[in-house]
C-alpha cells in the first residue's frame, strides 16, 4: 500500500538490478577457468532497499554462507542473515505528519537461517541462489550472484537478490569474500593484466599408434610388427563408472593379449591408463593410475611375470580425442600397453608361449580345508561341479558374482560357465580357504600338460608354496608365497635364492592392502583374494611395507 508522500524507488531498484545482472553476464564467458569441487566460507556485508511500505530507512546487515561447490554445476549452502531498517520520520509523509495520522513506525530487526542452493549454468562463476529461512520472520530470497577471480580459489562474491519477509518485498544487495577449504581447494591465481583472448589452438591428439589390435573380435593377437616406442589402444578394455573394476566384456580381449604375450617373452609393457577431463586433475590421475594397475593384476593373473610390466595413470593429460564431445571423452577413457622393452625372435623361428599347464577337467573336490584341484581350466559350456567331501558345510563364492548355497557334507554344488574368461573364487564360511580359480577357454588355445605336483614347504619357514609356485618351478623357476592375513604378512621374512619369484597372496576375507617400497614395481592395492609377483635376480635384503597399514612390515632376503 503506497502512502502520501512516500517516494517510489521502483525504478531506481529496477536499474541497480539491471545494472548488477548486466555486469554479471558480461563476465559469463569467464565462466569454466579451472573449477574443482570445494567447500567454502563466505562472509557478506548487506545493503537492502527497504520496500516502500516498511516506512524505513535502507537496511544494512550481513550474512554468513558455509557451503560446498560438489560439482562444477550445483552447489549448496547453510546461511545466517542479519537486517537491521532504522525508522524514517520522512517516509511518513508530510500530510499524514501534519494530521498526526501517521503509523507508528519502529526500527525493524530481521535475523535467520536456513538452507540455499547454487545453480552454475555456466559451470563458472555466474550462479543463481534460492534460499528459506526461519528467524524473526520466514525470509525467502532469490536473485543472481558472480565469483570475481576464480571458482575454485579465494574470490569476491558479489549477489543481487529478492529479499521476502512477511508483507515486504525488499531488493537486497550483498557483496563479501569467499575462502575456500579442503583437499580440492587451490589458491586464487595472482591477477593478470587485461590481454585480448588468444586465437583457439587445435586439441592435441596423440597420434594413432603403429602397432595395433585386429579390428575383429576374438581374432587372435600377434605382436611381430611391434617395436621398441609402440603403443595399443586396448579397445573394448571398460571399467565400471567410476571405479578401477574391469567389466566382463574385457576380459575376453586381455585373455588374447595375455596368449600373445606369452608367444613374445621377450617383450615388456608399460600399462597406461588415461581418463577424461571431467573431474579434478588429481582424481583423474589417481583413478587412471589404479585402472592401468587393474589390467596389470589380470595380466599377472594370466601367467605374465611381473618383472614383464609396470602401470602407471596419466589421468586426462595425453586425450586422444576432443574432451567437449560426450563421443571424444570416451575415447579418451582408455587403457593402453605401451612397449617399453622388445628383442624378437630371429626370422623363421617361434617361441612356444610360457603358460604353466594347470589340471584339467570338470570337477572340484573341496577336501581337508582346500579346492582340489586350485586351478581348473576348462572349455565354453562345461558344467563344473564342487563336491563337499568335509564334515562341514561349505560354500562357493564367485568374486563380483554369484554365490552358491551350503553344499552340506557329501552334497555337491554346480555351475555352467558360457563365456571365456577367468572366474576367483573362495570360501564365504571359511575364509582361510584359498582362493581358486576356474579358467575357460576354447578348446584349441587349451594347455595339455598338468603342472608338477608342489613342493614340499620349507620346514625352517612357515610359508607355503601352492599351485601357482609347482607351475613357476615346472618351467625353470622358484617360486615361494607370502600369505596376507588381516595386518601381517605370513611368514614376515622369507630367503630365497637369486631369480625366485615371490607371489604375496591376499586373504579372501581380508581388506585391501598393498605390497610397496619394493625396487622395480608396486602391487597397487589388493583386493581380497587378489596376487601380486615379483622376481628377484639380485641378492640383497628387500623390506616392504603396506601403504595403507605402517605397522605391516617384510622383508625378503636373496641369497
Amino acid at each position: 500500500m503506497r502512502h502520501p508522500g512516500i517516494p517510489t524507488r521502483g525504478p531506481i531498484r529496477s536499474s541497480l538490478l539491471a545494472a548488477g545482472l548486466a555486469a554479471m553476464a558480461a563476465h559469463a564467458p569467464l565462466a569454466g577457468a579451472d573449477v574443482r569441487e570445494h567447500n567454502y566460507f563466505t562472509p557478506m556485508l548487506s545493503y537492502a532497499l527497504a520496500d516502500d511500505d516498511r516506512l524505513t530507512d535502507d537496511g544494512f546487515g550481513g550474512v554468513i554462507a558455509l557451503g560446498s561447490r560438489f560439482s562444477p554445476y550445483l552447489g549448496a549452502e547453510i546461511r545466517g542473515s542479519y537486517l537491521t531498517f532504522d525508522s524514517d520520520e520522512e517516509e511518513r509523509g508530510l500530510v499524514c505528519g501534519l494530521l498526526n495520522t501517521c503509523p507508528q513506525v519502529d526500527d525493524t530487526e530481521l535475523y535467520g537461517g536456513g538452507i540455499g542452493l547454487n545453480l552454475y549454468p555456466f559451470a563458472g562463476g555466474l550462479y543463481l541462489h534460492v534460499d528459506a529461512m526461519a528467524g524473526t520472520h520466514a525470509q525467502y530470497h532469490g536473485g543472481v550472484g558472480y565469483e570475481f577471480g576464480g571458482a575454485s580459489g579465494m574470490s569476491l562474491v558479489a549477489e543481487a537478490l529478492y529479499h521476502m519477509s512477511e508483507d515486504y518485498d525488499d531488493t537486497r544487495f550483498n557483496l563479501g569474500l569467499k575462502f575456500p577449504f579442503g583437499a580440492s581447494a587451490e589458491p586464487a591465481p595472482e591477477p593478470e593484466p587485461y590481454m585480448p583472448p588468444p586465437a583457439p589452438e587445435p586439441v592435441r591428439v596423440v597420434e594413432p599408434p603403429d602397432c595395433e589390435l585386429p579390428a575383429g573380435t576374438g581374432e587372435p593377437i600377434d605382436f611381430a610388427g611391434c617395436e621398441i616406442g609402440d603403443t595399443i589402444v586396448l579397445e573394448g578394455v571398460n571399467f565400471d563408472f567410476d571405479r578401477a573394476t574391469l567389466t566382463p566384456e574385457s576380459t575376453e580381449l586381455l585373455d588374447r593379449v595375455i596368449d600373445a604375450l606369452l608367444a613374445r617373452p621377450d617383450i615388456k609393457i608399460e600399462v597406461r591408463g588415461h581418463t577424461d577431463s571431467m573431474g579434478s586433475d588429481s582424481y583423474n590421475e589417481a583413478l587412471s593410475d589404479r585402472r592401468a594397475h587393474s589390467v596389470m593384476r589380470y595380466l599377472q593373473e594370466g601367467g605374465i611375470p611381473s618383472n614383464r610390466m609396470t602401470a602407471r595413470g596419466f589421468g586426462e593429460s595425453e586425450p586422444i580425442a576432443d574432451n567437449d564431445t560426450e563421443l571424444g571423452r570416451s575415447r579418451n577413457r582408455r587403457a593402453e600397453l605401451y612397449i617399453s622393452d622388445a628383442n624378437p625372435p630371429e626370422s623363421g623361428t617361434t617361441t612356444a608361449p610360457a603358460r604353466a599347464a594347470p589340471t584339467m577337467g570338470d570337477e572340484v573336490v573341496i577336501r581337508d580345508g582346500a579346492f582340489q584341484p586350485n586351478e581348473l581350466y576348462v572349455t565354453p559350456g562345461t558344467r563344473v561341479k564342487w563336491q563337499n567331501e568335509t564334515s562341514s558345510s561349505q560354500t562357493v563364492e564367485f568374486f563380483g558374482d554369484s554365490a552358491s548355497y551350503r553344499i552340506p557334507p557329501g552334497d555337491f554344488y554346480s555351475k555352467v560357465f558360457d563365456r571365456v574368461g577367468t572366474y576367483s573364487y573362495a570360501s564365504g564360511i571359511y575364509p582361510e580357504m584359498e582362493t581358486a580359480r576356474i579358467i575357460v577357454k576354447h578348446a584349441e588355445d587349451m594347455p595339455t600338460a598338468s603342472p608338477a605336483p608342489a613342493p614340499a614347504p620349507d620346514a625352517a619357514e612357515d610359508d607355503t608354496v601352492d599351485a601357482v609356485d609347482a607351475a613357476m618351478a615346472q618351467s625353470g623357476g622358484a617360486g615361494r608365497t607370502v600369505r596376507i592375513e588381516g595386518y601381517s604378512y605370513v611368514p614376515a621374512t622369507i630367503t630365497v635364492p637369486a631369480g625366485t619369484t615371490v607371489t604375496w597372496q591376499n586373504s579372501p576375507d581380508n581388506r585391501s592392502h598393498t605390497v610397496s617400497s619394493l625396487p622395480g614395481g608396486e602391487s597397487g592395492a589388493l583386493a581380497p583374494g587378489a596376487s601380486f609377483s615379483m622376481t628377484f635376480d639380485t641378492p640383497g635384503t628387500y623390506p616392504y611395507g603396506c601403504d595403507f597399514h605402517s605397522a605391516m612390515s617384510g622383508t625378503v632376503v636373496v641369497e
